[in-house]
């Protein structure tokens, strides 16, 4: 179990320092009080939207038939300010025995272009156990679905907090999330 926590967290870690990247526009130096107007414009503290790469590490707890907790890394593409699309998986520790690596492509909706904006997720995949299971399939199909607040900091970074509700063909489950998205 331990070894999965780890490589969870190295995940995260990694991630996290390659998607640390110098921004074009905070490398350029303004020649007139016009272009630094222009350039403080478009450095807003929420102008996360722009089209590129984005990421999203989640923890979080469901609630339900089975009580688990996971931690999910998600990468992807972000089309416009509010349309994004990714793959990700992480490690869910379900009852406090079983251990599940989900895989999943996820969708992410930011409704405003705002420092606080509301936001939807859709996530569908496959949920894989990590042991022999003597009942069951050893994977099984899995959808989840959340609505949350999002606050956008400086550089365009976010924390977030949601709820959801996630289903797999054994349970369903209330999700509670805390996430950061980069």
């Amino acid at each position: 179990m331990r070894r999965y926590i780890i490589l969870a967290l190295l995940s995260i870690f990694a991630i996290s320092a390659y998607a640390q990247q110098r921004s074009i526009i905070g490398s350029i130096e303004p020649q007139n009080k016009r272009e630094e107007r222009i350039l403080r414009h478009y450095t807003r503290d929420y102008r996360f939207s722009k089209r590129g790469y984005f990421g999203v590490a989640e923890v979080g707890a469901q609630s339900g038939d089975e009580g688990s907790y996971n931690i999910e890394v998600v990468n992807g593409f972000r089309f416009n300010p509010w349309v994004a699309i990714g793959g990700g998986t992480g490690v869910n520790l379900i009852n406090g025995e079983d251990v599940t690596v989900p895989l999943f492509a996820y969708l992410r909706t930011d409704i405003l272009d705002r420092r606080v904006t509301p936001y939807f997720t859709f996530s569908l995949g496959a949920d894989i156990y990590t042991y022999n299971r003597t009942e069951g399939d050893a994977v099984e199909a899995r959808a989840e679905a959340s609505l949350g607040v999002s606050v956008r900091f400086r550089g365009g970074k976010q924390l977030c907090l949601g709820i959801g509700n996630g289903n797999n063909l054994e349970f369903s489950a209330f999700k509670f999330h805390l996430g950061f998205v980069w």
